[in-house]
């Protein structure tokens, strides 16, 4: 599989960089392919699981041993609610929310009064 994600991106993500991490992690179209990317360092193997049909399983390639990895969405075209299936390296398998897969809840007006220092 050819990864998507940039060496450099790869790099912020894992010094704990990267100024805007919603970019790279989460679902996100790169070249008109869909791609979910995770960082687990926790999981041994990851897949994308469809939460409305659980059949439904995209196996993620693992990108860095500390725990990166991504999965090719192959045949899906559009965004949809999805869990991380997680297999731990104790070889328990456990579903969960993916925290990218909610977008940010603060707009640019509430960013503003926040570095301001005046957002209550």
């Amino acid at each position: 599989m050819n990864v998507t994600l940039t060496p450099h991106d790869l790099h912020l993500l894992l010094h704990a960089e990267h100024m805007d991490p919603f970019a790279v992690l989460g679902l996100q179209s790169v070249g008109g392919v869909l791609v979910v990317r995770a960082f687990r360092p926790d999981a041994k193997a990851l897949s994308v699981v469809d939460r409305t049909n659980p059949k439904t399983r995209f196996p993620a390639e693992k990108v860095s041993n500390e725990g990166v990895f991504e999965a090719r969405l192959n045949g899906r075209t559009e965004a949809f609610d999805y869990l991380l299936e997680i297999t731990s390296w104790a070889g328990e398998t456990s579903q969960v929310a993916d925290p990218y897969s909610f977008w940010p809840l603060l707009g640019n007006l509430d960013m503003h009064l926040f570095c301001e220092g005046t957002h209550y």
